[in-house]
């Protein structure tokens, strides 16, 4: 890997990770959370502004309902998958902030270690496009959840004796 230019060095992914306040923050043009949670004035870094990766109130709420409430044995494997890319996107050490380190060594830099392929990664705050997508299918469990339990009650309101289950 080295050889052909796709190898990095482990402190080249370290401005590339996400931070802890990076998870707390959204973008201004965010209509719901924008003039909650946007830093003032936006923060840009190389022209971009910086990543916001809030994934929001109610789809969190939705899929912490999801992995209470639902049955199904594939809500672990989403909540191991939402866990491990969580952990990855922080990449190999704790931030608190973009400009906050701390000394606490995460999973990330194991990985580096051992697995030749993660060498390869410069960026390991896309680890959160994985988080996000296994947050959205533990809210649409969650989600799933509410209907069924709206859509039972609603059954047994319309029947006479109010005994019966849908």
């Amino acid at each position: 890997q080295r050889e052909l230019g796709f190898e990095r060095q482990i402190q080249e992914s370290e401005p590339f990770s996400a931070s802890l306040k990076l998870f707390a923050e959204v973008s201004p043009q965010n209509l719901l959370y924008g003039n909650l949670l946007a830093p003032r004035p936006p923060i840009f870094s190389g022209g971009y502004p910086r990543d916001n990766l809030f994934p929001g109130i109610i789809a969190s709420a939705l899929a912490f309902l999801g992995i209470v409430t639902t049955k199904s044995r594939a809500r672990w494997f989403y909540f191991f998958l939402l866990a491990f890319a969580f952990l990855r996107s922080l990449g190999p050490r704790l931030y608190l902030s973009p400009t906050l380190p701390t000394d606490i060594t995460l999973p990330y830099r194991w990985l580096y270690d051992f697995i030749p392929l993660m060498r390869a990664l410069r960026a390991p705050v896309r680890f959160d496009a994985l988080m996000m997508f296994a947050l959205a299918v533990l809210a649409g469990n969650g989600l799933a959840r509410i209907q069924e339990s709206i859509k039972t009650k609603r059954i047994t309101n319309t029947c006479p004796c109010g005994r019966c289950k849908g």
